[in-house]
């Protein structure tokens, strides 16, 4: 059975440093996910203009999603519900030096960063 990633968590690394008002974006990391969601209620047909859609059960703030959760199987006329969310890390990392991960690398296989 083939299982297709229909969620991602998108971590989001910030650094502040007292030489600036705010925060800077230095990095980030897309982790992905495969759940089965469930939701209650039903999806609104295409173009009735409802603009509500069905509670998720499998991806709240209450219960964020996991890789405990079952996978997403992949059918020939199955449903998929997309979903993301975001997750914000401090970093060390300073605003100057957030090439440097791919600028010391030497796997040669860095051109996976691009």
């Amino acid at each position: 059975v083939a299982y297709v990633y229909n969620h991602h968590r998108l971590v989001l690394k910030y650094h502040t440093d007292p030489a600036f008002e705010g925060a800077r974006i230095v990095g980030f990391e897309v982790e992905p996910f495969s759940v089965k969601h469930a939701y209650s209620g039903a999806w609104p047909a295409p173009g009735d203009g409802a603009a509500t859609t069905p509670a998720l059960q499998t991806c709240t703030p209450a219960a964020p999603v996991s890789h405990d959760l079952a996978p997403q199987p992949v059918v020939e006329a199955g449903e998929v519900v997309w979903t993301y969310d975001i997750k914000w890390e401090y970093s060390d990392v300073k605003w100057a030096s957030r090439w440097d991960v791919y600028l010391y690398a030497t796997d040669e296989q860095i051109h996976w960063f691009s």
